[in-house]
This record gives C-alpha cells, structure tokens and sequence, in this order.
C-alpha cells in the first residue's frame, strides 16, 4: 500500500508548490478489497491529489495480474462508477484550501476513490496481484529525482481465490497525513486493520512507478530514509506506528511507502 506523506511548515506550503501549469498531483495511492459474498470481491481503490494540480484521475487501468499459471481475468460484475471526492486537508475551519477554489491559504488533498464488484468464482485456485498505475507525482516532492515525470504506482494487495472462506484483505481507516509542522515531531497511524483479525505486520520500504521499477531517489534519500539522512524516520511493525523526528529549519515534500503484510496460523497470505 503506497502512501503519500508531505512534511513541511503548514503556512509555508503556498510558497513551496508550484501553482502554475502543473499537471502532477499524485500524493498516494493504496487498493484493498472487501468480501461480499463466497463468489464476490469488492475492490476498493483510492488515490490522493494535490489540489493545485491537474484535477484528471482515473481508475484505469486497473489490473489483475496473475500469479498462477493459466489462470485468465475473474469476470467484472459492474462498471467502475463515479469516483468519490472528498477532501481530507487536516487543517482548520478558518483555513482556506484549493480544493474548494482557486486563491486558498494551502493547496490542499482530496480523497479520490472507486469501487468495483467481481466474480472470483470464475477464477478459482488462482492467485492475483492486484495493481494499478498512473502519471505524475507531485512535482514539489524533494525526495526523488525528476518527480513531476514519475509514475504512481501500487502492485502489492494479493488476492487468493482459493481460500475458503473468502479472505478479506487489510485496509486503513485513516487517510495518510498530508502536513507535518516544521520542527515538531509527530507519529501517527494509518489505522490498518483486517476484518478477520488476522496478524498484520508492518515495514517502510520502497516507492515503485511501475512493476519492478522503483523510483529514482535523489541524493541522501532511500526508502528507509524517505525524507533524508537528517530525518529519522521509523515504524513500529506491531502497530503500524510511524514515527518522524524532523531536523528543525529542513523543509521537505516528500514520500513513504508502507507495506502490510497479513498472517494466520504464521502463513502469509496477503501484502
């Protein structure tokens, strides 16, 4: 699961991304999907936007890719619907966001999401990466090299169809924090839980812009370091609890990805 984090000054952030003929807003992305019956997974699909970027997000194309010989597309019940827009900008009432309109205090993040019904009964005993991939990151981001031209991308939500009962996968129940203050340090969580109960153990690892292509970290920067070697950065893999120690007067825009692995009886069954 891809999440996108930015840590900077909140009444800086006007001055720090660009506002002009920018067509890159991706902040982060994650898919998890929910068991409506025996033969029906529903796939949830969502994706974060900087509002003083391009306002175009689409589910497509969304894939399954199979890791089982053999194995073809489960059949689509239903058409992608309208996405859901909502804004989830932590920031007060009296502060004012581009979401809502041009000339905002702040650029602000919305919520993007989809859902999707599909018939795993017609794919049985096959074993799927779930995926999904689109351009561009956010161009203020300073982690990375040439971020306005890098692609978004989430391949990691497996889906078993040959688990009886159906196995529902992991999901979050926070959005990912878009704002950190300058010089505070602050942890948080993204509220991963499995409907099962299931063990669920969590890491930092890297940023990908398409299957087995990570992106190119700038200098000083790696995925466990995502927001450079005077920052600590830590999780805790029981919790989920991350974890950020910034270096006080450092500006940074940047990326995390978090990665949930799921457990029963000490077998993997789902990241």
């Amino acid at each position: 699961m891809n999440l996108g984090v930015a840590a900077f000054f909140l009444m800086g952030l006007i001055f720090l991304l660009p506002t002009k003929g920018n067509a890159t807003h991706l902040m982060g992305a994650d898919i998890s999907y929910e068991c409506i019956g025996q033969c029906t997974v529903r796939v949830f699909l969502k994706a974060y936007r900087d509002c003083s970027g391009s306002p175009s997000i689409s589910a497509f194309p969304f894939q399954f890719i199979s890791q089982t010989p053999g194995c073809g597309q489960p059949n689509p019940i239903n058409a992608w619907p309208a996405q859901t827009v909502v804004e989830v900008t932590p920031v007060c009432n009296s502060v004012s966001t581009q979401c809502s309109g041009a000339g905002g205090q702040l650029n602000g993040v919305q919520e993007y999401s989809w859902t999707r019904d599909y018939d795993i009964c017609s794919v049985p005993n096959c074993v799927y990466t779930l995926q999904w991939s689109t351009c561009c990151r956010n161009r203020a981001f300073t982690y990375l090299v040439n971020p306005g031209s890098a692609s978004i991308y989430v391949g990691s939500t497996t889906l078993n169809t040959g688990i009886q009962p159906c196995n529902n996968s992991p999901y979050f129940t926070n959005p990912p924090v878009p704002y950190i203050s300058l010089g505070q340090p602050i942890t948080f969580n993204q509220g991963a839980v499995d409907p099962e109960g299931d063990s669920l153990v969590f890491s930092l690892g890297a940023c990908f812009e398409s299957a087995g292509q990570q992106v190119t970290y700038a200098a000083g920067y790696s995925a466990l370091q995502p927001l450079g070697p005077s920052w600590n950065v830590s999780i805790i893999s029981q919790t989920g609890d991350i974890t950020v120690l910034p270096q006080p007067g450092n500006v940074e825009v940047a990326g995390l990805c978090v990665y949930v692995e799921e457990y029963r009886n000490g077998v993997l069954l789902n990241t």
